[in-house]
């Protein structure tokens, strides 16, 4: 159960939990702030501790909105992508099949239907690359393939024939 406060143009969410202490954090990309706040903790409290930190909050949104950003992919064979911090080589091919996605030692295969718009090229990449959480499936580098920093040119394939945007990790696709 999360309440929000506001200080001007910052709105901070916060949670009450059993913790100790209060943390304040500011979450990168867009500089986004939480507060975790003993269950005890009134909201009066809450607002006015934040309030006393509202030049951090600032300076720690200023530094993440002048930081470099990648600029955004187009999902073009030869572009660069990270996967699990290492650099792989993209290589698109349009096939009239299932999207999957294929990795081996140096590159990322992505299999899309022909006529596929960047949006679902990016949707695919991207389920790939959080290993699925959102739908349950497991990120261990073991389940997706990953043993000793090869990936054994596994692929992913998605949930649904025609959802792209849901991967299944190989040993969720095959139980034992």
């Amino acid at each position: 159960m999360g309440d929000t406060i506001t200080l001007g143009e910052i709105a901070i969410a916060v949670t009450r939990t059993n913790v100790k202490h209060v943390h304040l954090s500011v979450h990168p990309p867009h500089g986004r702030v939480t507060l975790v706040a003993p269950e005890a903790t009134r909201m009066e409290v809450a607002r006015a501790y934040a309030a006393s930190k509202l030049g951090w909050i600032r300076d720690q949104q200023e530094k993440l909105r002048a930081q470099a950003r990648e600029t955004p992919r187009r999902f073009v064979t030869r572009e660069s992508h990270y996967l699990w911090g290492r650099r792989y080589l993209l290589s698109v091919v349009e096939r009239d099949e299932k999207p999957s996605v294929t990795l081996d030692h140096r590159r990322i295969t992505l299999t899309v239907r022909p006529g596929s718009d960047t949006a679902k090229r990016d949707s695919v990449h991207a389920c790939m690359a959080s290993g699925a959480s959102a739908q349950g499936h497991t990120t261990d580098d073991q389940a997706v393939g990953a043993k000793g920093g090869r990936h054994g040119g596994r692929v992913l394939r998605p949930a649904h024939e025609d959802e792209v945007g849901q991967l299944q990790s190989p040993s969720a696709a095959h139980p034992p």
